[in-house]
C-alpha cells in the first residue's frame, strides 16, 4: 500500500500504514482503489476519512506580511461580517428607530402578512 501512493506520503509504522505528511496527501484514493477488494474482519483495509477535530490551512504570503498577521486580519473581517449578518437578522429599523429581538421578528411577520407572503394554515 505504501508504494501505490503517487505522492509517497505513506509510511509503515509497526505494521500499520499511516499518512506521514498530511499536507502532501491529496486524498486521491489510489490507496483505497488498490485495496478495495481487501476486507479483514468485515472492515476495509484502508479507511479514508476527514478529521472533525483538525483542519489544514495554508496561507501564502509574498513576504511583506507575516502569515499569522494575514490570518488575524482575515478572522477579524469574518467576525465583522458575521456580526453584520447577525444584526440584520435580529434588529430592524422602523421609521428610523431601531427595534430589536422579538419586536423585530413580530414586525417582520406583520410586513409579510401585509404583502401576502405568509401562508395561513
Amino acid at each position: 500500500i505504501v508504494d501505490c501512493c503517487p505522492r509517497h506520503v505513506m509510511k509503515n509504522v509497526d505494521g500499520r500504514v499511516m499518512v506521514d505528511d498530511d499536507y502532501r496527501c491529496t486524498m486521491c484514493r489510489e490507496c483505497h482503489r488498490v485495496t478495495e477488494d481487501d476486507i479483514v474482519d468485515g472492515e476495509e483495509i484502508v479507511s479514508l476519512r476527514l478529521s472533525k477535530r483538525r483542519a489544514l490551512l495554508t496561507i501564502e504570503s509574498a513576504g511583506q506580511v507575516e502569515p499569522l498577521a494575514i490570518l488575524q486580519a482575515a478572522l477579524e473581517i469574518i467576525e465583522a461580517k458575521a456580526k453584520q449578518v447577525e444584526h440584520r437578522f435580529t434588529n430592524k429599523t422602523v421609521g428610523g428607530e431601531l427595534i430589536e429581538g422579538e419586536e423585530a421578528e413580530a414586525e417582520a411577520e406583520a410586513e409579510e402578512e401585509e404583502e401576502g407572503d405568509v401562508e395561513m394554515g
